[in-house]
């Protein structure tokens, strides 16, 4: 065991620190990311998820007799929907190629405040980078799949059905650029879809394709003919043709697969969060409970160091596993993040879809 922790000390606390705190701070602060601000990360000391879901919001006081009593209407929401959390997690393997070249970079070099080599830092900072991109990116899948389908599947199973509302279809094919008229079809659908009526919609998410799509359809093309400025521009060739219209947000976040052959390490083609020629029309929820369209609920996990069974964890958790550095044949150090939770779609009558084709 005295074996074990000497080699321990190649990725000791100084270099742990480091990771969990490139890993850690996308929960320390708000997600930049749009589909994290319309379904944040939130932890609660729990085991179970409870999608406590809005059910609506609008009625008129009742009108009531002098002495007679007033009327008497059921709660705003009720807890309609329980599950069981998923488990998520990912691994940065440090083999003994890295070791051996870490304890390298340890001996070379100044130290500086933080007590490890700039090359040292580098390093570990690409590892740790790494697991905060597929941690993001998961928890964004969870958000962007639950508000685009309403439902959450895990390992292949559907856990949890959202009951969203049916995704609008436009009037046009989007995607057929010399008939297609997507602002048109927006404006008419705001205009005329009473789902819509009662909100007041701020912004229109949509992905690149789409958008580029958008820009190429005839309606904006014949824009751009007698108004230059509006050239590759989405909004001013909006605000010129349907003032109205609530503004354009592309969205290009994105996921790759990651497949590790012989040590190297290949990425598939970017895959959108936003499917194409699928447009999220988001209400104003100013002053309204509940701001958001949901939630990513963290609830416990056993995997956190810091655990017990009395006093189980709860958020994003990292660690170092040195078990491997019990097999000698091939030592490796695995730096582990994870997280339990899932998606919780808090005001499923407000998810607003069009989907075009």
């Amino acid at each position: 065991m005295s074996k074990i922790k000497a080699l321990s000390g190649i990725i000791g606390q100084r270099e742990t620190a480091v990771i969990a705190a490139v890993v850690d701070e996308i929960t320390a602060k708000p997600m930049e990311q749009l589909g994290l601000k319309l379904m944040p990360v939130k932890a609660y000391p729990q085991h179970l998820i409870y999608v406590d879901q809005v059910s609506g919001f609008g009625g008129l006081l009742g009108e009531r007799e002098f002495g007679a009593e007033g009327k008497v209407s059921t709660v705003s929401s009720a807890t309609t929907l329980e599950y069981s959390p998923a488990a998520y997690q990912d691994s940065k393997r440090f083999t003994e190629k890295d070791l051996i070249a870490l304890r390298r970079l340890g001996g070379i070099g100044d130290r500086g405040a933080t007590g490890i080599t700039s090359g040292a830092l580098d390093f570990m900072g690409r590892a740790a980078e790494d697991l905060k991109w597929k941690l993001i990116n998961r928890l964004n899948k969870l958000a962007w799949d639950s508000l685009f389908t309403g439902i959450w599947t895990f390992n292949g199973v559907t856990k949890a059905n959202f009951g969203i509302p049916t995704a609008i279809t436009p009037a046009s094919t989007w995607s057929n650029n010399t008939s297609s008229t997507p602002m048109k079809d927006l404006l008419t659908i705001l205009r005329t879809n009473p789902a819509i009526f009662k909100y007041k919609i701020k912004e229109i998410i949509i992905n690149p394709v789409t958008a580029v799509a958008f820009l190429e359809s005839a309606e904006v093309r014949n824009v751009v003919i007698n108004n230059a400025f509006a050239v590759g521009d989405l909004n001013k060739a909006k605000d010129i043709l349907y003032p109205g219209l609530p503004p354009f947000v592309v969205c290009a976040d994105a996921w790759q697969d990651q497949v590790v052959t012989a040590g190297v390490v290949t990425h598939s083609a970017a895959t959108y969060f936003i499917p194409n020629y699928g447009a999220l029309l988001v209400p104003d929820f100013s002053g309204y409970m509940y701001p958001q369209l949901g939630e990513i609920q963290m609830t416990y996990n056993m995997n956190d160091p810091a655990s017990t069974v009395e006093n189980p964890a709860m958020g994003v958790y990292t660690f170092v596993d040195e078990q491997g550095l019990q097999h000698r044949k091939a030592p490796w150090v695995d730096v582990v993040c994870g997280f339990n939770g899932g998606p919780a779609v808090i005001r499923q009558n407000d998810v607003l879809i069009v989907q075009g084709a």
